[in-house]
């Protein structure tokens, strides 16, 4: 089969991965194409490898607080807000293993060399036009951006700074903290970048958007909705989108 993904990013570059192993062909969609996907910085790992030759490395999360308080503090309430169990606090306590995005996105640049193409799409029928070409389709980009519909979702910030070199070989770690008295809601140290991440948007770091339950995309005929943003769902893992696609193909 000749697959489409639509974004380029983690989550888009998994999806492609998947399609390699599956026996399969795609070509990915994105409007950087000139430039290398790279991972974002801040609280954010993989908890799987998805078949990949990738070290696994150890993180300590430490939680302040409870999970009812770090939910107010973050989301401060509202009916579209989470509740205390559908939030991380309380989920990844101790130490774990993982894996480092990055690296994972630099095996993948290299695999996937070629097979990206430059294109800014403006709506979603134009995406859906691709399946007169392709057999399949794998939606990465945020479909709140397509689709009019109740979206709902909080701004946020995080700013992240690298290292000095003298402290690459630092442990990876993360802060929970739900006091309000503390601005930040998470900070820590993850694969050689310190990081802070704030529940409003503060000048100078980069926004980022928390995902709420609420609308979903509609359903398509060999289109797979996927990621945390494609599919519009909170709980939605990197590693648990590359699974889907694998899943998706074979049905």
């Amino acid at each position: 089969m000749r697959v489409a993904i639509i974004g380029g990013g983690l989550v888009g570059r998994l999806a492609a991965w998947a399609v390699m192993q599956s026996g399969h062909s795609s070509t990915i969609f994105d409007r950087m194409y000139e430039k290398v996907a790279k991972a974002p910085r801040g609280f954010v790992y993989m908890h799987e490898a998805c078949g990949l030759p990738l070290r696994p490395q150890l993180v300590t999360v430490i939680e302040q607080g409870t999970a009812e308080e770090y939910t107010k503090k973050v989301y401060q309430g509202g009916p579209s807000a989470p509740t205390a169990g559908e939030v991380s606090f309380g989920k990844y306590g101790g130490v774990r293993e993982c894996y480092d995005p990055g690296e994972l996105l630099g095996i993948l640049n290299g695999l996937q060399h070629g097979m990206v193409q430059e294109h800014n799409f403006v709506d979603l029928e134009e995406i859906l036009n691709l399946l007169y070409e392709y057999d399949r389709l794998v939606f990465t980009l945020p479909i709140n951006s397509f689709i009019k519909g109740n979206w709902p979702f909080r701004k946020g910030s995080v700013g992240a700074w690298p290292l000095d070199p003298g402290e690459e070989g630092m442990a990876n770690f993360c802060v929970y903290n739900s006091s309000p008295e503390i601005p930040w809601h998470r900070s820590g140290a993850m694969f050689g970048w310190a990081f802070r991440e704030f529940p409003a948007v503060v000048p100078g770091h980069q926004p980022i958007i928390k995902v709420i339950d609420g609308d979903k995309p509609p359903t398509y005929k060999n289109v797979l909705f996927t990621g945390r943003f494609g599919a519009w769902r909170k709980k939605q893992l990197s590693h648990e989108s590359y699974t889907e696609v694998l899943n998706w193909l074979d049905a």
